[in-house]
């Protein structure tokens, strides 16, 4: 009975659950770097979202910027034209 008892027991093999263990561990690496590669993806795509907000930003900014370019302009062909219908008077 007790060499029945000890063929069946695990405690005389000592590599017996090395398969087992290699397996675990190779499982949790896959997914460690799954993860990792997810959150590597996630963090890329949201710097292409804020980038992209902030091009459309940019792009507003701009047009804001050329509209007011372009009233100051007319302001001072306005006051040029002013200016030389005073010294003409002159």
């Amino acid at each position: 009975m007790t060499k029945a008892a000890t063929h069946h027991s695990n405690d005389n093999e000592r590599d017996s659950f090395s398969a087992i263990g290699l397996a675990a561990l190779l499982i949790v690496n896959r997914l460690k770097n799954e993860n990792q590669l997810l959150e590597t993806r996630d963090h890329h795509e949201e710097d292409r979202e804020r980038q992209t907000g902030r091009g459309d930003a940019d792009e507003k900014n701009r047009a804001d910027q050329k509209k007011y370019v372009d009233k100051r302009l007319l302001e001072l062909a306005a006051f040029e034209r002013k200016a030389s219908g005073i010294v003409k008077r002159r």
